[in-house]
């Protein structure tokens, strides 16, 4: 997809949020259509919920407030049947409450359609919380972005003419 404009110079990128596209998760298991349904392949089983899943399953289920800050900020730990257990940074604790447990394990509950209990720890995890997942994703494609303007041929004899550089922050976003 060319994200420039003809005029030598004027660039644009697109936004980290241009370039990750994600299908939102149609049918979760519990909603009122079909379980059943072919239609339900991106829904997440608690059967198959792990770290990766966490990451995915976070920005589709309904979280609100304080809440969704403390969520986005929990690594999955392990699931034990029906116990789902998360590690908060101690950096990222000042806003938890012990609600935030219920509440978290409501909203999973909601989604899988079975009765659900979360504790949330404070401590140091060495999986990526989705908070820190989105950042990591939005500064690849940041960086990807700028090595494909670096690239283009206008760019490179823009440059070349000028002794010049891309001064990434001087760099629109199409949004």
């Amino acid at each position: 997809e060319d994200v420039r404009d003809d005029t030598v110079g004027e660039a644009h990128l697109l936004s980290a949020t241009d370039k990750i596209k994600t299908a939102p998760i149609e049918n979760p298991i519990g909603s009122e259509s079909d379980p059943d349904s072919k239609e339900s392949g991106d829904a997440i089983l608690l059967e198959s919920f792990t770290h990766e899943t966490w990451l995915q399953l976070h920005e589709h289920i309904d979280l609100n407030g304080s809440l969704a800050e403390i969520a986005s900020h929990c690594s999955f730990s392990k699931r034990r049947s029906n116990e789902i257990n998360f590690v908060l940074g101690d950096a990222d604790a000042s806003l938890y409450s012990p609600s935030h447990e219920a509440q978290l394990g409501q909203a999973l509950s909601d989604y899988f359609g079975t009765k659900l209990k979360v504790v949330i720890e404070i401590g140091t995890s060495s999986k990526e919380s989705p908070r820190s997942a989105k950042l990591r994703k939005e500064k690849e494609n940041e960086r990807e972005a700028l090595e494909d303007l670096n690239a283009q041929p206008d760019i490179i004899e823009f440059k070349k003419v000028f002794n010049g550089r891309v001064d990434i922050k001087s760099v629109l976003s199409e949004e």
